[in-house]
């Protein structure tokens, strides 16, 4: 076959990449890569700088294809491509249209493998290129990763600032019926559930899916994903009261959904199935009929093993995402009274965790005091138990102050080990600590402990999160003069 012209080449390129982003939204992974598969396949030989920068926006939305679903080896080789060309380009001068959603997909793909570090260097070069002249979709994404990137760093004031920023700035241009919106609610649902504040997080969940349910329907994979996400938050947010029912009708409706779209053995079903299991596990610690409480432990213990199965296949031992599923089989298998394999998984999962995020992470502290629960309540190991605890507490207290509801495990946690070692003044000390803490508790709004915290973030806002988290970046941001132009030419 013959070398299309240039003009035809960018027709078959624009046809192509359109139809690919059409399934891509729909969450038709696999069929989005080959559609952008071939097309990427027409841009090839000795490429001029037009046809690298048609390489890097084309090849970079078949990385991200690649992926969401999960085939990262592909994407890998496409990401060093990019990077390569994005380079000679740049040292060429010549100016890459679409750069900040490059940037943000190089992000994406990180963040996916648990580079944290590197998914954060792409999301700050996103946000350096971002302005009101792309389109709301792409700097809705640009946002959406930057914020995931901020939480990871426990910048958490940050995070939650981009990412309403997001929302504001796509129901301004959008509306709120709109699939662009929708992401932006996932996004600060996301920020929301990580900073404590799950009652907003269950919110945006429910809205989001109220959304992709009119638009994509209900046995969709964009609508599955809210589904899990709202699992999880409800799971989250009635820990306390043990009401678990439509926690488990959600997990189970985006499991079905992900079986039936994309398969058994595909990644994403795992993250499903974890939340599945750990919702099963405490309706079966609540139940009364011993039968009834083993059958769904053991349930429970298929759907954990089965995840990590999938979870290691993809990342490995020594991975962040393998150390969540050893501290939920930690939990399990203290459930089933196993607790010396109980104790090794929560260990593993403090020492991987600990390897990749740093000692003060929230997940290294909820892995903390998972072990400090199982010496204190079954192991009777107090001394063990004790350090443990105020671990947890120091870390719960660092990065979300006095009112995060982590803290009240570890309190009760303590007030019961000095109650069974007899130890009556440190008993009385840490109930009085635990009044405080509830009065705490009391005045934190589900939307933040302060008056600012609970007004709506202006784009202004958002532009000076943006201006600081992008301090002392070499080139210019741009978002700088193009939001507060268009804030300024507003009434």
């Amino acid at each position: 076959m013959a070398h299309p012209s240039e003009s035809l080449l960018v027709y078959w390129v624009t046809c192509g990449v359109r139809l690919g982003q059409l399934l891509q939204e729909m969450g038709w992974y696999r069929a989005a890569s080959e559609i952008v598969r071939v097309v990427l396949s027409l841009i090839d030989g000795d490429l001029s700088n037009r046809r690298k920068d048609m390489f890097v926006e084309t090849g970079s939305r078949l990385m991200h294809s690649l992926s969401c679903d999960c085939q990262f080896p592909e994407a890998q080789e496409l990401e060093s491509k990019c990077i390569q060309y994005i380079s000679e380009l740049t040292s060429a001068n010549h100016q890459i249209p679409n750069l900040a959603v490059v940037y943000a997909r190089l992000a994406a793909l990180n963040d996916i493998l648990c580079n944290y570090s590197v998914a954060r260097r792409w999301a700050l070069k996103a946000l350096e290129c971002v302005s009101l002249q792309l389109p709301v979709k792409s700097i809705v994404f640009v946002f959406g990763q930057a914020s995931k990137s901020c939480v990871v760093s426990k910048k958490f004031r940050k995070a939650e600032s981009i990412a309403r920023g997001a929302v504001n700035i796509s129901s301004l241009y959008c509306g709120t019926n709109d699939p662009v919106y929708s992401d932006a609610l996932m996004h600060l649902g996301y920020c929301n559930l990580s900073i404590d504040l799950t009652s907003a997080a269950v919110t945006c969940f429910e809205r989001a899916h109220t959304i992709r349910q009119e638009i994509f329907g209900e046995n969709c994979v964009q609508s599955a994903f809210c589904h899990e996400d709202l699992a999880y938050s409800l799971y989250v947010k009635n820990y306390l009261e043990g009401f678990f029912r439509g926690a488990l009708e959600h997990a189970e409706m985006s499991i079905c959904t992900f079986l039936s779209s994309l398969g058994s053995d595909h990644l994403i079903t795992a993250s499903a199935r974890r939340v599945k299991a750990l919702i099963q596990e405490e309706i079966a610690i609540d139940s009364k009929d011993m039968a009834k409480r083993q059958k769904l432990l053991n349930e429970a213990l298929q759907l954990h093993l089965g995840s990590l199965s999938l979870t290691m296949k993809a990342f490995g031992e020594d991975s962040v995402p393998t150390a969540k599923h050893y501290g939920n089989l930690g939990r399990l298998y203290q459930s089933l009274k196993e607790f010396q394999k109980a104790e090794g998984y929560h260990k593993d999962a403090i020492r991987i965790k600990e390897k990749h995020l740093g000692p003060d992470d929230y997940e290294v502290g909820l892995s903390v005091g998972h072990l400090a629960a199982l010496y204190c309540y079954d192991m009777e190991e107090f001394l063990l138990a004790e350090p443990l605890y105020f671990r947890s507490i120091h870390i719960g207290l660092k990065l979300f102050g006095e009112g995060f509801s982590g803290l009240e495990f570890d309190y009760r946690g303590l007030i019961h080990l000095y109650k069974k070692t007899g130890d009556f003044a440190n008993q009385m000390k840490f109930m009085s600590k635990f009044d405080e803490y509830r009065f705490k508790r009391d005045q934190v709004s589900e939307k933040g402990a302060t008056k600012e915290d609970r007004e709506p973030l202006t784009l202004l806002d958002t532009l000076e999160v943006l201006q600081s988290e992008t301090q002392g970046a070499e080139q210019t941001m741009d978002t700088s003069e193009s939001i507060l132009n268009y804030i300024l030419s507003q009434d």
